[in-house]
């Protein structure tokens, strides 16, 4: 009886044990990014604005926090130029960048990008990098705790038609939370 009262005992405090879940906090650098194709025919006008919105929700190593995330530590979002087709002198010029809420909202100010040569962006690989300050990485970290995502808007003018090519945006940062 003294063993079965035993056995009935440590089977509980072991049943009882197994039912919490244990929780390590983590960090993990990752990227989110989205790309889209400008195609822009004779006909049309020469300004051009692409936006897309970059989730964190898509992201698998975020999902894995699922709610339990506490910070992100967003260091750069990166443009990159490919699948150039068009005269090779063809550039963007009065670029500006906008980083907005889901609600479309402005996160911070515009940001004035230099004349972008598509040829060479294509060709040669060469990306525009946009490095954040702590209070614009903390603005956009609030925002992806709260929303999940950001609209990034890229405008501009074109001197030359027709072209088409691929601009991907590509934020790269840290997720900090707790995991399983």
């Amino acid at each position: 009886m003294r063993s079965l009262l035993l056995f009935l005992v440590v089977g509980l405090v072991a049943i009882s044990s197994c039912d919490e879940t244990k929780f390590i906090s983590a960090t993990r650098s990752t990227s989110i990014s989205d790309s889209l194709v400008a195609v822009v025919l004779e006909a049309m006008p020469n300004e051009i604005t692409g936006e897309r919105i970059l989730s964190t929700a898509t992201n698998p190593e975020i999902a894995e926090f699922e709610e339990r995330i506490s910070d992100f530590d967003v260091d750069s979002l990166v443009f990159s130029i490919s699948e150039y087709v068009g005269d090779m002198d063809i550039e963007l010029r009065s670029n500006q960048l906008l980083l907005m809420d889901l609600d479309r909202n402005e996160l911070l100010p515009a940001v004035n990008v230099p004349d972008i040569s598509l040829y060479e962006f294509s060709e040669q690989g060469e990306d525009y990098i946009l490095r954040f300050t702590d209070e614009e990485s903390q603005v956009i970290a609030d925002n992806f705790i709260a929303d999940e995502g950001i609209i990034v808007q890229f405008h501009s003018y074109i001197t030359g038609k027709p072209v088409s090519f691929r601009i991907k945006a590509t934020m790269y940062l840290k997720v900090t939370g707790e995991i399983l």
